[in-house]
């Protein structure tokens, strides 16, 4: 008879604890299921599907348009599209300065006259563009410098062309490369729409 008041006494105990577990069985199902459907959202792309570009942007050297002294030009005639252009024969070493306030970027040039394109990578307004002359150490003196004030197409401008950074063709092997990868989803949706873009026109700049 003892025994079987202690299995009454406990049998009360066992019930409330299944049920517990039971409820919280119940709550991790709920919290799991809750996370899945939000990872999922997360992993998700949304909007159109990309496409690749048809043809690569290039940068141009118009010598027409250019204005300069001693042996070094400067064509300024597309900086709305984020890059000044610069030619220069010279048998010292030559450099061309982009300047835009306190920020300044140099850049080592072809001493033959090859033209280089210098990306306008500090935004819109005043720029200042010399191309140096280097005479011992580190002493340059100026060929030509030209004025410029810039209002970009764009933000991304700057970095959707070739330049002196990163020189590329229609037919360079990276832009193969890069149109053969096309088909691989890129997931956006959890940088939110600002680095969404961000990310868009790095594969662009990376082509």
């Amino acid at each position: 008879m003892e025994s079987s008041a202690q299995t009454r006494r406990t049998s009360p105990l066992i019930a409330a604890i299944a049920a517990a577990a039971f409820c919280a069985l119940l709550w991790l199902t709920a919290c799991s299921g809750s996370g899945s459907a939000e990872g999922a959202g997360k992993d998700q792309a949304t909007g159109a599907a990309f496409s690749p570009a048809a043809t690569v942007e290039e940068t141009q050297f118009d010598a027409s348009a250019a204005t300069g002294a001693n042996d070094a030009l400067i064509d300024a005639s597309h900086v709305q599209d984020g890059y000044v252009s610069a030619s220069a024969t010279s048998n010292a070493r030559i450099k061309a300065q982009v300047i835009s306030g306190q920020a300044s970027s140099s850049f080592d040039m072809p001493q033959d006259g090859t033209p280089i394109a210098c990306p306008l990578a500090f935004g819109d307004g005043p720029y200042t563009v010399r191309i140096m002359r280097n005479t011992s150490g580190n002493n340059y003196i100026e060929l030509c410098s030209a004025d410029i004030d810039v209002a970009l197409t764009s933000e991304f401008a700057p970095f959707l062309r070739p330049n002196v950074y990163c020189s590329y063709t229609a037919s360079s092997s990276c832009v193969a490369q890069a149109r053969e990868r096309r088909c691989r989803p890129l997931q956006l949706s959890q940088h939110g729409p600002d680095q969404d873009r961000r990310l868009q026109y790095g594969i662009a700049v990376h082509v």
